[in-house]
C-alpha cells in the first residue's frame, strides 16, 4: 500500500472516487479521496451524500493509503474496493457503519475519455463500473438499511481542479435488465483555447452506447435543468424535474476549498432515441445531478437540432 506522502512528489493534485449505492427507497454515495494543495499540504477525506443530507469527514495524511494494483483505498478504518466497501464513520449528529459487497461489475469497453485521456487536462474521468449488484447493509444514525440486491455505480476523477463549469448526471435503472446512464458536459481548457466537451455512456439491455465529443456528439441544449446530446442516429434528452441539491467540496488547484451542490437522489427524466425510435423513456427519483453554471452556454434546442442535422 502506498501512503499519501509518497504520491506524485507533492505537486498540487487530487484524486477521488464516487461509490453510489441505492435500493428502492434509499441512496447513499461515498466520495473518498486525497488532495495536495499548492503549498504541498496533503490530507484525505470522505464525503457522504444521501437523499437527505451531506457530510464531510477529514483525515490526516497518514490515514490514507492505496494499492493501485488491486485498487484498494484505505482511509482510517474505511476501505473501498471494486469488490465492496467497509465504512466506520461518526461525527456529531451523524453515524454510518457497515459493509456492502459488489457482484457482476460492468466496466466500460474502453476509457470514457477516449483520445482525450492522452492530453494534459485539468481533470480526467474514469468509469469503473456502470452498474453492479449490491449485498449487505448500512447502519445510518442507528437505523439498519438493507441494500440487498440493490444497484451500484463507481467512477473516479483525478487532476488539479474540477472544470470551471459543467453539468453531470448519473442514473441507475434497477429493472430486470440493470441499466445505467452517465453524461457530462464541461468547459475544457486546453492551452490557450476552451471548448465544451461531452462524455456519455448508456448501458442498456446489455449494450453500451457512447456519445462523446471525440465521436462527433453535439451539445444541443445545456441548461440548469436540461441536457440534450445529438450524435448521428442517437439523441439523448435529460430533464431535471425536481432537484435536491446538497453541498459538497470540490478540488481547485489541489485544495478542497470549492463548494458545489449535488442532488444525489432527485427526479430526472431520460429519453434515448435511435433513428427517431424511442429506445427508452425512464424517470427516476434517485438520479444524481450537478450543474455548475459559470459561463455554461444556453442553446435554442429546436434551432440547434435543425443545424446539427444539416
Amino acid at each position: 500500500m502506498i501512503q499519501l506522502r509518497n504520491i506524485n512528489k507533492r505537486k498540487a493534485h487530487f484524486e477521488g472516487w464516487y461509490f453510489k449505492h441505492q435500493n428502492a427507497h434509499h441512496t447513499v454515495v461515498f466520495i473518498p479521496g486525497y488532495h495536495v494543495d499548492e503549498n504541498g499540504n496533503a490530507s484525505a477525506f470522505i464525503q457522504v451524500i444521501t437523499e437527505a443530507e451531506s457530510h464531510q469527514f477529514q483525515f490526516a495524511e497518514k490515514d490514507f493509503s492505496i494499492d493501485r494494483t488491486h485498487f484498494i483505498v484505505k482511509i482510517g478504518e474505511n476501505i473501498f474496493t471494486p469488490k465492496g466497501i467497509t465504512v466506520h464513520l461518526e461525527q456529531e449528529n451523524f453515524s454510518l457503519y457497515g459493509s456492502i459487497r459488489y457482484q457482476n461489475l460492468i466496466p466500460l469497453k474502453y476509457d470514457i475519455m477516449g483520445p482525450f485521456s492522452y492530453l494534459p487536462m485539468q481533470c480526467k474521468h474514469d468509469i469503473i463500473s456502470m452498474c453492479h449488484t449490491l449485498h449487505g447493509s448500512l447502519e445510518i444514525n442507528g437505523e439498519v438499511v438493507s441494500f440487498e440486491n440493490g444497484i451500484g455505480y463507481i467512477e473516479s476523477d483525478r487532476g488539479t481542479s474540477f472544470p470551471k463549469s459543467y453539468i453531470w448526471t448519473q442514473c441507475s435503472i434497477p429493472k430486470e435488465h440493470p441499466s445505467s446512464i452517465v453524461a457530462a458536459v464541461a468547459d475544457i481548457p486546453l492551452g490557450p483555447i476552451h471548448f465544451n466537451g461531452c462524455i456519455c455512456c448508456i448501458y442498456y439491455r446489455g449494450r453500451q452506447y457512447r456519445l462523446s465529443t471525440y465521436f462527433g456528439a453535439k451539445v444541443v441544449c445545456c441548461t440548469e435543468n436540461e441536457l440534450v446530446l445529438l450524435q448521428g442516429k442517437y439523441l439523448l434528452k435529460v430533464n431535471l424535474l425536481k432537484g435536491n441539491p446538497l453541498p459538497l467540496k470540490a478540488p481547485q488547484k489541489g485544495a478542497m476549498d470549492r463548494m458545489i451542490h449535488e442532488s444525489a437522489a432527485c427526479k430526472v427524466q431520460y429519453r434515448f432515441y435511435e433513428r427517431g425510435k424511442k429506445l427508452f423513456d425512464y424517470t427516476s427519483k434517485q438520479a444524481a445531478f450537478e450543474f455548475v453554471p459559470e459561463c455554461m452556454p444556453v442553446y435554442d434546442e429546436k434551432q440547434a437540432i435543425k443545424e446539427a442535422l444539416l
